[in-house]
């Protein structure tokens, strides 16, 4: 046999493989959807709601299916953990972009820090509003961290937080009202830029005293009185363009490529799971098309690991003393 013939025939033997193996790819895909879109079709909206809420459980979180949000527990593991400025420092590499504000101020004997933080966390739109305290001296670990390490707000310490997240154009996203510690919300599948969401907060303080306290660290923020007002023990303010310095790396390239990381796993979410309106169905259905998505879109969700990284760093911080 001929040499060109042999290679004629060779060619058409590879085409036909490529061609077979593509065939059965898309049949192979095409029977993956059909079966992902059938557990959407045999699950009911309470069983998904509550398997989603089983699979968020040990995270700290729940989902509001009337919002259409994720939002963290009163009761949540990251309480345990409290809070230092090394939180926010390695927030955006762990594709948080977000704008915040820390306001510091002193009541009863405790230092204080209310922080308020809004933007994109991976593949959610959202914001947060902390209340943390310390009656400890400052942690020193030289070349590693300096500063206070704060306690979560205890029950008896809590109050009344309050948020609306709005966008540039004015419309809300959501909304969130209730006695709290870590008041937060999360939009899954909704990408913006931190500087075009703003929050309205409104924060209701048990007493006075406490609440102009926290007036005292508003105005040592940069906060003028017409930015913000306030009624026997509430203030209202709003959260658009942060007084305070950004935190470690949000100026950097890191920001912008995270961002873009961050927008193509929110498209990539929509185009898989564009035959379905609700978060429920989505969620169901993208679990068996695509686990590693699936997997992604938790992300957000703080990690444990992390947490209990910084906590050893307090620790170290307390030997030095």
């Amino acid at each position: 046999m001929k040499p060109d013939i042999i290679a004629a025939e060779f060619i058409l033997i590879t085409i036909a493989v490529i061609l077979l193996l593509f065939v059965s790819f898309i049949f192979f895909l095409a029977v993956r959807k059909a079966r992902a879109k059938q557990k959407v079709f045999d699950t009911s909206q309470k069983e998904k709601l509550t398997q989603l809420n089983q699979l968020l459980e040990p995270s700290g979180f729940q989902y509001d299916p009337k919002q259409d949000i994720f939002y963290s527990r009163r009761d949540c593991w990251q309480r345990q953990f409290g809070y230092c400025s090394l939180y926010d420092d390695a927030a955006t590499g762990l594709s948080m972009v977000l704008d915040r504000e820390p306001i510091y101020f002193e009541y009863n004997g405790k230092r204080w820090l209310l922080e308020l933080w809004k933007g994109q966390y991976g593949m959610t739109t959202g914001c947060e509003i902390g209340l943390y305290n310390t009656d400890q001296p400052n942690v020193d670990i030289p070349d590693v961290f300096q500063g206070p390490f704060y306690e979560s707000a205890e029950d008896d310490q809590q109050i009344l937080m309050e948020f609306e997240l709005k966008d540039s154009f004015g419309r809300t996203l959501f909304w969130r009202r209730e006695l709290h510690w870590w008041l937060t919300g999360f939009s899954l599948g909704t990408f913006y830029q931190p500087e075009d969401l703003y929050m309205n907060v409104r924060l209701t303080f048990p007493c006075r005293a406490m609440a102009t306290a926290f007036l005292s660290g508003l105005i040592s923020r940069g906060y003028q009185p017409g930015e913000f007002l306030f009624r026997r023990t509430t203030v209202y303010l709003t959260f658009a363009t942060p007084k305070a310095k950004p935190q470690a790396y949000r100026n950097t390239v890191l920001a912008p490529l995270m961002q873009n990381n961050n927008r193509f796993y929110c498209e990539e979410y929509h185009s898989l799971t564009d035959d379905f309106t609700h978060t429920l169905d989505k969620l169901t259905y993208l679990k068996q098309l695509s686990p590693r998505l699936y997997q992604t879109i938790f992300r957000f969700l703080h990690s444990e690991e992390l947490y209990a990284g910084f906590q050893k760093i307090k620790e170290q911080g307390e030997s030095y003393e």
